[in-house]
Formats: C-alpha cells, sequence, structure tokens
C-alpha cells in the first residue's frame, strides 16, 4: 500500500511537472520577447529558447537548443561580451536578477540592441540549477524609453559624426583593433573588399582573415613591424604589405594594406587602425603585362617560360660572361636601382644574341632588395477601344456626380418618375437623363442590382429598406447611405445622402481608442495615473515590470497605500505642486535597485479629469552617455591625427577649418599655415574651375562626392590625388561645409599610364608583326612592312634598301603618300652612298636624323633634297654578318623630332622583319630544292620518261577519277624484240642507247598532256592512255611502232626485221569502284604475249573482262 501511494505521488508529480512545462513552452510561444532556459555552469547550454529569438537574431532558435550550431555568448558584440559576463556572474552570485541592454551581431550584418532581464534558479542547498530570462529587441522601438535615449546620445552621436560619416562614405577599406591586433571595427567597404561579414571578423586577430597562402608571411612581417613600431617614441610610421582576400564565392581580391599604431597621449600604443585599397585591378594589368613580357622573352630566348622559370641566369649568357655580368650589369644595378644595357645573351638554339636590356630592383614593404625584374598591346483596335471606354466612364462619372443628396421617384418597373437634386448638388446631366428611363439601366451595374433589389422589398414589405455603398468621385472615395421607401401601391422613394464625415468620424474614433490603449500598453516608460487623492486609475505593463506590481493589485489603491517611504520625497512634491498649480512638473531622483544604482525622471501632467497622468523614464543611459561623449571626443582627434588619409574640413566658405599629419605629409602645409586659408591653394589654376563645379555640386549635394584631380604642394610640385568628400549639413538641411578624404595617387596614375603606353605599343608591334609573317613570300613581306611601318610612324614615305652583294644598292620596296616622289627602283652611286655608310649600321643600331642639311655628308644631303626628304630614320636588316638591306622612313613635309618611343617601336619590328626575310629567302631555296628532289623521283634515270613508281602513283589516280567520271582508260604495254640478243651483239652501252631512242619516239607518239609514257620494266614501256577508247589506242600504238621503225636502229640478230621493232599489248576499260586496275594491266599483258606469239612486231587488242 506504501509502494502504491508513492507510485501515485510520483505520478501526479510528473503531471504537475508536464502541465508546468506546456504552460511555460506556450509562453515562451506567445510573447513579443524570447523567453529561455539555460545551464548555469560549462558553457551555459541553452535548454529552451522561445521562436522569437528568430525575429531578434536572425538564426532559428533550433541553432542555440543544446548549442547545436551556435552559442548565444557567440553572437553578443565582443566589446559587450565581457560585461554581459561579468554582470550576470555578479548578479547571480548575489542571489539577485541581473537587467541587461547589449549588442548582439545579427545574422545579416547589422548591430541589435536587447533589453535582457533574468534571474538564477537555485535548489534549497543555494546550488545554482539554471538560468531563466527573457530577451526583447529595443532597435527598431519607437516608444518614450528609446527616444530619450536617442536624445540623451545626441552630444555623443554630434562629436563621432565627422568621423563616422568619413569611415562609412570612405570607398577605401578602414578597419580598427586593439593592442594584440583582434579586430574591433571594420567600415562597408572593408567588409565589400573582403568578401567577410562583420560578425566573422570581429574579435579575430587581423591576418587570420586574408587568403591561407598569405598568412605566414604577413603574420612574420607583422611581428617584425610591432617589435620596432612598439618601441617607437615620435614619428609616425606606416605598416605596408599586399595581400589577397578569398571570397566565399571563390573570387580572389588583391589589397594594398596599410596600418599606423594608434597610441595614447604618453605615446603608448592603445591599437592600430588600417586602411585597404582594392588593387585587383592593378594586379590583373601586372599580370597582362607579365604575360606579354613572358611572350617577348619567349621570343627573344627561344625558351617557353616554364623552361626557363627557376633556372640560374647563366641559361642565357656564355660562360665567359661572368666577370662582365658583375662589373657592368649587377654593380651599376645594386648603386642606382636602375639599369640599361646593351650585350650578348644565348638563345636555345645557342646563338649569340644582341640585346638592350633594362633592369629594376624589386623591394619588399621594408625597403629590402628581394630580387630584380627587366625587360628586353501598331494599336489602332486597342486605342478604339480605349475610347469607347473612356466615354463610358465620362457618362458614369456624369451620372455619379449628381447622385449625392438625390431624391428620385420610381415606380414599380424602376421608371425614375420623378427627380429632385439637393440644392448643394451639382447636375452634370440635364433631368431629362432621368425622367421616364429605367433607373437601373442608368445606374452604374454595382449599383443596379442592390437598387432594383431593395426597390423590391420596400413594395413587398412596406418597410425602409437601406444599403450603403462606395463610390469615387473627383477621384476621392466616398459613403453614402440609400433609403428605399415606400411612396405609394407602386412606387417608392429613393433618397441618397453622402455619409463620408460620419464614416470617418467613426473610424477616428475607432482609431484614436485603439491608439490610445495600445501607447499605453506598449511604452516601454512607467505609466500611470492618478485621482486628486492620488489613488491609481491607471497602471501600464512597465509599471507592474518596474515594481512588480500587477495592475489589479495597484489600481483602487493610494500611492501611500503602495509606497509608504514616498512621503517627503521628491516625487511627493511634484505630484503635490502639479496638482496645486495644474502645470507640468517634473525631477530626477536616484534609486538604488539590486543591480546598481539608476537615475529617473519623474514628470507629472495635470488631466482633464482632476487627476495626473505620470511618467517615469529610465535615464541611466543620459548619464552613462555623457561620460562617453568626453571619453569620445579624445579618441575622434587621435584618429583623425593617426589616419594615413588627409584628413581635410572645409567651411561653406571654402576655407580650411581642420587639417590632420597627413595632410601635411602630403601637401606640405603644416596645420598653422593652412588653417584659414581657402582650399583653392591646393588647386593649380588650369583645375580651378573643374573644382569650382565640384564645390557647387557639393553645396547642392547634386554630387562631387568622388574625383581625381591635380593638385600643387606647398613646394610647387604637382600630384595627383584621389578626393572623397561629403557635404555637411545642420539640423535643418543647410550647408555648412566639406568633409574630404585624399589620397596621393601619383605614382600609381603614372604607373598606370606606363603600363597602357606599353601594352599598346605592344599590341601594335605585334599586330604589325603578324601581319608581315602572313606570307612567306619576299616581295609581300617588304610590301607589307614598308605600308605597315608607313602608318605606324605617319611619316611621308618607307621604303626598303637593298644593299648588292657588290656594294651598290636599290630601292626594292616603297609606300609613299601622295604628292611625293616615288623612287621604287633607283639605285644609288657609290659617292652618294659610301661604302663606309654601310659599315656603321653592321652593328644593328638604328640612327635618327632630324635635319638632313646639317647631319649627313654633302652629297647624300644633295641627293635627299631633290627627293624633298628633310629628317630620316634608318634601321639596318642584317642576316648574319651581313648587311643585307636598310629599312628607312622619310619625312618630307617639315623637318621632324624622332621620339624614343618611335624608336623603340621600329626596334623590335625591324627584328621580325629580317627574320621574315631570311625564313622567305629559305623558303625559295626550299620550294626550288622540293621541285628538283620531285622531278627526279618521278623519273628514269636513263631513259628519262617516267619510272615504275610513278607509273603505279599515276595510274592508279586516273583509274580512281575516271571511275568517278565512268570514262575509258586505254594502256599499252610496248617490249623491244629480241632486246637480249641486241645486247649480246652490240653491247650493254649501245643496248642503253637504243633504250634511250625507242622511249623517246614513244614520247613523239603519245601526243597529248594527260598521256604518261613509262619505263615499265628492262626493255618494256607502258603508256597510259585516259578518256581513249579501243580506236583510239589502236591508232596510237601504229604512231608507236612509226616512231620506233623511222629510227632504223639496226638488229642484225631479230628475226623480224633488220631493224629494232616494237610489240604491243593493247587493253581497254571503263573502270567501277570494285574494279582494281591491275586486272586491266593483266589485260593488257596477255596481249602483248598472243602478239609475240603471233610473230612480234605487231599490235594486239585483248578485250578486257
Amino acid at each position: 500500500m506504501i509502494f502504491e501511494t508513492r507510485v501515485t505521488d510520483c505520478e501526479q508529480i510528473e503531471s504537475r511537472w508536464s502541465d508546468r512545462e506546456q504552460r511555460f513552452k506556450h509562453l515562451i510561444a506567445n510573447i513579443p520577447g524570447a523567453i529561455y532556459r539555460c545551464a548555469w555552469e560549462g558553457d551555459r547550454r541553452i535548454e529552451t529558447i522561445g521562436d522569437a529569438i528568430a525575429e531578434i537574431t536572425g538564426y532559428p532558435a533550433s541553432d542555440f537548443i543544446q548549442n547545436q550550431i551556435r552559442t548565444f555568448a557567440s553572437i553578443i558584440h565582443p566589446l559587450d561580451s565581457e560585461r554581459v559576463k561579468k554582470i550576470v556572474n555578479e548578479s547571480v552570485g548575489a542571489s539577485r536578477p541581473y537587467v541587461l541592454e547589449y549588442r548582439l551581431c545579427h545574422a545579416d550584418g547589422s548591430i541589435r540592441w536587447v533589453y535582457e532581464k533574468g534571474q538564477g534558479i537555485f535548489a534549497k542547498s543555494g546550488k545554482v540549477l539554471f538560468l531563466e530570462g527573457v530577451i526583447f529587441n529595443i532597435s527598431s522601438c519607437s516608444d518614450r524609453a528609446n527616444s530619450d535615449r536617442k536624445q540623451a546620445e545626441s552630444a555623443l552621436q554630434e562629436s563621432e559624426y565627422r568621423y563616422y560619416t568619413l569611415t562609412t562614405i570612405s570607398p577605401i577599406g578602414i578597419f580598427r583593433t586593439d593592442i594584440d591586433g583582434n579586430c574591433l571595427y571594420a567600415n562597408p567597404k572593408w567588409c565589400e573588399i573582403s568578401g567577410l561579414k562583420l560578425e566573422k571578423i570581429l574579435g579575430k586577430t587581423w591576418y587570420q582573415t586574408i587568403h591561407p597562402q598569405e598568412r605566414e608571411r604577413i603574420s612574420e612581417e607583422w611581428k617584425q613591424w610591432i617589435a620596432v613600431e612598439t618601441l617607437r617614441a615620435t614619428s609616425l610610421q606606416v605598416f605596408k604589405t599586399e595581400y589577397r582576400f578569398e571570397h566565399p564565392d571563390g573570387k580572389i581580391t588583391w589589397v594594398l594594406g596599410q596600418i599606423v599604431a594608434e597610441k595614447d597621449s604618453r605615446r603608448k600604443v592603445i591599437g592600430y587602425v588600417g586602411t585597404l585599397n582594392d588593387i585587383t585591378e592593378y594586379k590583373q594589368i601586372e599580370a597582362q603585362l607579365r604575360q606579354s613580357e613572358a611572350k617577348n622573352a619567349e621570343r627573344l630566348h627561344g625558351y617557353l617560360a616554364s623552361e626557363a622559370l627557376g633556372k640560374h641566369i647563366s641559361l642565357i649568357y656564355p660562360n665567359d660572361r661572368h666577370e662582365f655580368m658583375q662589373e657592368q650589369v649587377i654593380q651599376p644595378l645594386l648603386e642606382k636601382g636602375t639599369h640599361e644595357i646593351e650585350h650578348l645573351v644565348l638563345n636555345k638554339a645557342g646563338e649569340e644574341v644582341y640585346i638592350q636590356l633594362k633592369l629594376s630592383l624589386l623591394k619588399d614593404s621594408q625597403g629590402r632588395t628581394t630580387g630584380t625584374i627587366s625587360y628586353g598591346m501598331d494599336i489602332t483596335d486597342r486605342q478604339g477601344s480605349e475610347e469607347k471606354l473612356r466615354q463610358s466612364e465620362a457618362r458614369n462619372r456624369a451620372f455619379l456626380e449628381a447622385l449625392p443628396d438625390l431624391i428620385f421617384r420610381i415606380s414599380k418597373d424602376g421608371i425614375c418618375l420623378d427627380f429632385h437634386p439637393d440644392k448643394t448638388s451639382k447636375m452634370l446631366m440635364p433631368d431629362s437623363s432621368f425622367i421616364g428611363k429605367i433607373i437601373w439601366d442608368i445606374l452604374p451595374p454595382e449599383l443596379s442590382q442592390p437598387t432594383r433589389r431593395c426597390v423590391e422589398q420596400a413594395l413587398k414589405t412596406g418597410k425602409i429598406q437601406l444599403f450603403e455603398y462606395e463610390l469615387s468621385k473627383n477621384g476621392i472615395e466616398r459613403d453614402y447611405e440609400a433609403r428605399i421607401v415606400k411612396s405609394g401601391e407602386d412606387e417608392v422613394l429613393a433618397i441618397v445622402r453622402d455619409i463620408t464625415e460620419r464614416k470617418q468620424a467613426e473610424a477616428a474614433l475607432k482609431q484614436s481608442e485603439a491608439s490610445y490603449k495600445e501607447l499605453a500598453e506598449s511604452i516601454s516608460d512607467v505609466f500611470f495615473a492618478m485621482d486628486k487623492d492620488f489613488r491609481y486609475t491607471y497602471w501600464n505593463k512597465a509599471s507592474e515590470y518596474l515594481t512588480g506590481i500587477a495592475a489589479k493589485d495597484a489600481i483602487g489603491k493610494s500611492l501611500y497605500d503602495l509606497f509608504p517611504d514616498v512621503r517627503g520625497t521628491k516625487a511627493e512634491q511634484v505630484y503635490i505642486s502639479a496638482l496645486r498649480t495644474q502645470q507640468s512638473q517634473s525631477c530626477i531622483v536616484e534609486y538604488q535597485l539590486e543591480n546598481g544604482n539608476y537615475f529617473f525622471e519623474i514628470s507629472a501632467y495635470p488631466s482633464s479629469r482632476g487627476g495626473l497622468s505620470v511618467f517615469v523614464k529610465d535615464i541611466t543611459a543620459r548619464k552613462q552617455a555623457e561620460e562617453a561623449l568626453r571619453k569620445s571626443e579624445q579618441k575622434l582627434s587621435l584618429h583623425v591625427q593617426q589616419t594615413p588619409l588627409a584628413v581635410i574640413e572645409g567651411n561653406n566658405k571654402g576655407e580650411i577649418v581642420e587639417w590632420n599629419a597627413a595632410a601635411e605629409a602630403i601637401f606640405g602645409y603644416s596645420k598653422s599655415e593652412i588653417i584659414g586659408k581657402s582650399a583653392f591653394v591646393l588647386v593649380p589654376k588650369y583645375m580651378t574651375e573643374k573644382v569650382s563645379q565640384i564645390w557647387q555640386d557639393l553645396r547642392a549635394q547634386k554630387g562631387g562626392t568622388r574625383s581625381t584631380a591635380e593638385n600643387i604642394t606647398k613646394d610647387g610640385r604637382i600630384i595627383i590625388c584621389e578626393w572623397y568628400n561629403t557635404p555637411l549639413v545642420d539640423g535643418d538641411g543647410n550647408f555648412i561645409g566639406v568633409a574630404s578624404l585624399a589620397q596621393d595617387v601619383t605614382e600609381r596614375v603614372r604607373a598606370e599610364q606606363a603600363l597602357r603606353r606599353q601594352a599598346e605599343q605592344e599590341r601594335l608591334v605585334a599586330t604589325i608583326t603578324q601581319r608581315i609573317r602572313q606570307s612567306l613570300n619576299l616581295e609581300e613581306i617588304l610590301n607589307t612592312a614598308a605600308r605597315e611601318v608607313q602608318q605606324l610612324l605617319g611619316c611621308d614615305r618607307v621604303l626598303v634598301y637593298r644593299v648588292w652583294p657588290e656594294g651598290t644598292g636599290s630601292v626594292i620596296t616603297e609606300a609613299v603618300m601622295p604628292g611625293w616622289q616615288a623612287i621604287l627602283g633607283q639605285a644609288f652611286s657609290e659617292e652618294v652612298f659610301p661604302q663606309q655608310c654601310y659599315e656603321q649600321y653592321k652593328s644593328g643600331r638604328i640612327r635618327a636624323i632630324c635635319d638632313v642639311k646639317t647631319e649627313v655628308s654633302p652629297c647624300l644631303a644633295q641627293m635627299l633634297q631633290k627627293l624633298g626628304v628633310k629628317s630620316k630614320l634608318i634601321a639596318p636588316l642584317i642576316q648574319g654578318d651581313v648587311l643585307w638591306g636598310l629599312l628607312i622612313a622619310h619625312q618630307c613635309s617639315s623637318i621632324r623630332q624622332w621620339q624614343p618611343f618611335e624608336i623603340g617601336l621600329l626596334q623590335p619590328l625591324v627584328e621580325q622583319l629580317a627574320i621574315a626575310i631570311q625564313q622567305a629567302s629559305l623558303f625559295e631555296q626550299l620550294e626550288a630544292a622540293n621541285t628538283e628532289l620531285r622531278r627526279l623521283a618521278c623519273l628514269d634515270g636513263l631513259t628519262g620518261v617516267a619510272n615504275r613508281r610513278y607509273f603505279n602513283e599515276y595510274f592508279t589516280r586516273e583509274w580512281q577519277r575516271l571511275a568517278r567520271e565512268q570514262a575509258p582508260l586505254a594502256l599499252i604495254l610496248c617490249d623491244i624484240d629480241y632486246f637480249k640478243q641486241y645486247n649480246d651483239t652490240y653491247g650493254h652501252v649501245t643496248g642503253d642507247l637504243c633504250l634511250k631512242q625507242v622511249a623517246s619516239a614513244i614520247e613523239q607518239a603519245a601526243k597529248r598532256p594527260a598521256d604518261l609514257v613509262a619505263r615499265y620494266g628492262g626493255e618494256e614501256f607502258a603508256i597510259i592512255l585516259p578518256n581513249t577508247k579501243a580506236e583510239g589506242a589502236l591508232a596510237v600504238a601504229e604512231e608507236v611502232q612509226n616512231y620506233v621503225k623511222a629510227l632504223q636502229i639496226p638488229h642484225a640478230n631479230s628475226q623480224v626485221s633488220q631493224y629494232v621493232t616494237l610489240s604491243l599489248g593493247i587493253s581497254v576499260a571503263v573502270p567501277t569502284p570494285k574494279s582494281a586496275f591491275e586486272q586491266l594491266i593483266s589485260t593488257a599483258d596477255q596481249a602483248l604475249y598472243d602478239a609475240k606469239y603471233q610473230g612480234r612486231d605487231r599490235a594486239v587488242l585483248k578485250t578486257f573482262r
């Protein structure tokens, strides 16, 4: 029985606990805040939390339950985290509730303010079991407390206005860290450049956010700089380096980072401030330049980048050039930082190549040398419908505007018997439009059916029929009431009244009542009402929260019943004075609550009913803001002075009123020298008009926020700066000045210009080179080169002067502008162009002559003047060690100063032209050799007719062609009769001569170009006759016999004639894809056998099967 009782008790306890859990969860789900319960020890694992937490933080409640995905502490702002932890620990340790306001990092990256109240739940032993509390979002509250707090913080916001304006609109990423490098702040531009959200980086060491491959290097450089900067007491040194960020989508961003130490008044480092410049585009241009340079290097040295990278420089230098490299290259480079030299290198083929090399030292952010870089571009139907619709709408509107306050007399059939407008009505249609007409045919569709139904009902029941409706009058929605009353046996009266004002008044009354109740219940300030005897008549939720007294327990009680200690206090005096004077009264009181001292402002307002309305607001934050204001002003001054960007502020007259150290470093003026002066002292005269327009745009707040302009420094130097400007306005929106950030970008702009110019030059050279090398024909190459160079330089004439082996020369190619003399084919005597002139060009150096009158020999000058030449540019074309010729540009219209970049453009073109000339020459030789080889490969060495190999090739090709055309092909096989006996009698030398004569005779008989005579065997010949029938083949055979007999070559041992004779076998076929040419040869061979068998010296035709 005892056991059963205990089981029953346990079940009852579990049931009550379950009911309590269900009520707790229901409460969590229905309040605007997020109620939570979490463990006390360890990582304070959350056991339950309301779904409202998702709206407050942006993360679902499931993320926090049992800390599955994240802990709640991980989203508390780093600057508030320690304070929150300390207050909770101290409050729970003292067994009192804790009340907090702090910031959270929302999932969308924004910062949200929350209000939290909670307490520890203890066991009987005093051990803390868990924490319970509630969290409210107070970021967007429009109630009195938040508004008053914002007013209390206004002074602080005003002092930080310029600083945060500058950082927020800055196009440069700005961030701030503590003394350990942990990130405390980053502006929107920093987050955009890095691809990281603010909550992801707060509290982390700044270099932990960069690309993994960069961290080790940046960390080492940072630590080295910190070690020096911590000890530095005076000058401002900048930590400057380049590195990468990897965005979540894989995008890579290159940046130039700069950091300076933030020091207090005693020069002690208290943190660091840094900036980021996005240099991704610059890096891309740099990579393109490297790729272009790699291609140039490949053309120059013959090595691919993959073959050269990582190899020693000796790869392209001869073994005996090490001492020369040390003295003539390395030593001058180390002394001057840049060096230019012309010297020999080796290409991949082992050939020596002269190059012009430009070298520069590469240095890191600390100025240490890390390497070198060297350089060796219709609706008619619809409109008709709309017009009808407009006309219909116009009629409806005319009728509708005549309806308000109207009386109609209507028959049971709906006929309007009479019509009487109100005096205030403006009739847009005459009475005749209604009288005698059926009313529901005239009314708009939305009124026709209700009107007809009410007329019928009124006649049937005799009761007044009432309905309301809305119509648009003059574009405004109006409310109307229609009353239908039976006025006769078969008629009714319809009275239409405008009730818009009544409806609006009813709605306004409801809204007012709802708004008043909602306002009173939603404000977070304590608000209550008392009658003249100080008895409470209203008590809002905030009053319940602050005092712990429920409204039902307060209403009806007096001030002294609930708070007996109020007697003699400032609060009592305010209440009494407000009732007595019937004027509002207020005071500030300080109360010591469980978790510290709090300041409250009590405001009492007399009411029309003889009592008081009292507001009590917490102004503790205002007191804290006043202290923060003082600290913020000190910090703002420190940031402005230590940022590496020039911070300049001007008033509405354009006079400078603020000037930081970076501005002094950039422009050269000290703060005492520049304050009060016009900002135009920094503007060159030729930029005044442009800058004045920017200033006017800023005053009008129409633009000018970002610009790039040339500026002038104190010492007269012209620099290029990027400006980021923000117009400053007062509370009324009046322009009061401009806050600006400036950055010296002179070096970057000039480097970009140089890169673009070099890329364009390389693109032009590459294009012309490609056109030159599209042909291997020398004449085409030279004509293309002359034409392209003439267009590139924009000169009057470009020619190629060929130096012939015997020392003379002539113009072999020319491109000349209209109006100037053509000299193509003209040769020059030695006295005009002597031998010593050639010698000076063998080195490959380009010579620029600006005035031919003073810079050339008298004879040459006289000749050039006859041609109209005033200036010329000569580039030698070298083939090995021989001067092949000259590429010459003439300027005839005026004297021309040839520019270095023009010579630089011409040098690679000449090199490529020399290569193209060499390749064309080699190609001509190769073509000639190939032609001779093809000829020799197809002929019989003795007889000079086609050999057996070419016979097979030609026979196969003709067989396939005639198979497609279905045309006949004839074959004749010829054999010299008794040729063995001929050789035995006359010898092989005479036999060879006989073969040559017979072959020649056969060729004379086969007269068509397509006919082929070939030596088929020792004394056997074959004749291929395309497109030839049997008759034609027999005729050719007869011709062959005649030509051979006409030779009358003696043959003493022939059994058929005293002269050399032939036996011939003939076969003719029309080839087919399925037949083989070997069958035709076999048939012809059989015919030859028959000719011999029949007595020789004859031709036999055998049918092909």
